[in-house]
């Protein structure tokens, strides 16, 4: 009977071959959605760069009146004007608006026309025109200005025969068709002299590119733009003020280069900034693949192999199968007895267990934890390796289902950290100081275990403003 027995065994070793079936796996846990971003950028001009755009873009006749039916006393009036510039503009940006001294010329001819009179006579004089000038961002990105103020003029003497007038009088009772116009020209060539939609849109274009964070892997960081917000124009130091801000969804992708559209999105309409804010929050993965984890896995198994009870499991393959609650471990290995020196009788095979991934911050380690078998493994593991305690299998394994993320996650920090503190020299600039780095999350996606972790602080974006060229005056050509 012993013999019998005996044999059956030797039989069963001699064919050992153990296959479970695949386990059920359900798709893995979507990540975390990052967290919106901003970048500001202030775009500050000085009043000497737009007074030198106004006395370039301004033509020496500001406002032309003809014909025009005004107020004069002892009869009726027609008044024909020209104000032209006479001076270069004089300014200053302060208490929010920007305010503006305008030296002019006035050649005036009035035609006056009574019961007993009817003539014209001209008069010339000099004014000066003072204008406070506040200017709001409308929502096609189109400025509108505008100016109030005074003009102030020289007398200027009109006589028509015995009758005297002051033009300055007449200029005073009819101001409002006399110094709109000039308010009006003054209106229009401020906001050409103002460029925030050209900055506005360097800056969203910018933001789309992809920044350089990290070499070995690679890694970049990526803004994409979702809104662009626009403050109110505020003075400080002698210029206007606006600080232009870009939100998006910022995270850092490994990898080579990620490819950028053809042609950005359209400048999307302006949203109104409440508070200037350079806060930052961008989430940075740290990626430990399924086929990294194993090789790991693998070169620990091979250095420490699993002995009990007289035998040696000999491991050909391990493997991670995501699932949504759990990772699948696939392992392959063979069952070999101590006395079997040729391995004659050895039993190989393939199964499967289950286990939580969680990340300790103490220990910055990723761990398999809970490893039990899955159930269509369970027994017919344990029946091909019954020379071993129960959970011998288990617990060799998940001794090795431990990876070590603190050393790349520390790399991590050194590269962005560099990275955003030295930008590019030319074009847009943003720069970037990362106040903290947050505690890793952990979890797993088809490609291998994620622990996805915020860098927070702020991000300033320079524009890099060079100041206006003057400009060149034609040569006419050599006869």
């Amino acid at each position: 009977m012993r013999r019998s027995v005996l044999l059956l065994l030797l039989m069963l070793c001699a064919c050992g071959r153990f296959d479970a079936p695949p386990p059920k796996v359900t798709p893995p846990p979507e990540p975390p959605p990052p967290q919106s971003s901003t970048i500001a950028a202030t775009l500050a001009i000085p009043m000497t760069d737009v007074l030198k755009q106004l006395d370039e873009k301004t033509k020496a006749q500001l406002a032309q009146i003809k014909g025009k039916r005004v107020k004069c006393p002892h009869g009726k009036c027609k008044l024909d004007l020209i104000a032209t510039r006479d001076g270069p503009f004089a300014g200053s940006a302060s208490g929010n608006a920007i305010r503006i001294a305008l030296p002019f010329s006035v050649a005036a001819h009035l035609d006056f026309k009574s019961k007993l009179l009817k003539t014209g006579v001209d008069a010339h004089a000099r004014g000066l025109a003072s204008a406070t000038s506040t200017v709001r961002l409308k929502p096609d990105w189109k400025l509108q200005s505008s100016s109030q103020g005074t003009v102030h003029l020289d007398h200027g003497d009109l006589r028509v025969g015995p009758i005297g007038f002051d033009l300055t009088d007449l200029w005073n009772q009819n101001e409002e068709h006399l110094s709109k116009p000039i308010f009006k020209a003054l209106d229009r060539q401020l906001v050409s002299s103002l460029k925030i939609r050209p900055q506005a849109q360097r800056l969203w274009e910018k933001a789309f590119r992809p920044i350089k964070v990290g070499k070995k892997p690679e890694a970049w960081l990526l803004l994409s733009p979702k809104r662009i917000f626009v403050g109110p124009l505020r003075t400080a130091n002698n210029a206007a003020i606006v600080t232009l801000a870009v939100e998006g969804v910022a995270r850092v992708v490994v990898g080579g280069k990620p490819q950028m559209p053809a042609k950005p999105p359209h400048l999307p309409a302006p949203q109104f900034l409440e508070a200037p804010s350079n806060a930052f929050t961008f989430s940075v993965p740290a990626m430990l693949s399924y086929g990294d984890a194993a090789k790991i896995v693998m070169d620990r198994l091979e250095k420490h192999p699993v002995r009990a009870s007289g035998a040696r499991l000999n491991f050909s393959a391990i493997n991670f199968i995501p699932s949504h609650d759990d990772v699948v471990v696939r392992a392959s290995f063979c069952l070999t007895q101590t006395w079997d020196l040729f391995g004659w009788f050895k039993s190989c095979g393939t199964g499967y267990l289950r286990g939580k991934p969680v990340y300790s911050a103490k220990a910055r380690k990723i761990s398999i934890v809970n490893l039990v078998y899955d159930v269509e493994s369970a027994g017919l593991i344990l029946k091909a390796i019954h020379a071993l305690e129960r959970d011998a299998l288990r617990a060799e394994l998940q001794r090795h289902l431990v990876f070590d993320a603190g050393p790349e996650i520390d790399k991590l920090h050194v590269q962005i950290r560099k990275a955003l503190a030295k930008p590019p020299a030319r074009g847009v600039q943003i720069t970037g100081d990362v106040a903290e780095f947050g505690d890793p999350h952990l979890t797993w996606t088809k490609d291998g275990f994620l622990a996805s972790f915020t860098a927070t602080g702020t991000v300033h974006a320079d524009l890099n403003i060079q100041p206006p060229k003057p400009r060149k005056p034609r040569q006419k050509p050599a006869r």
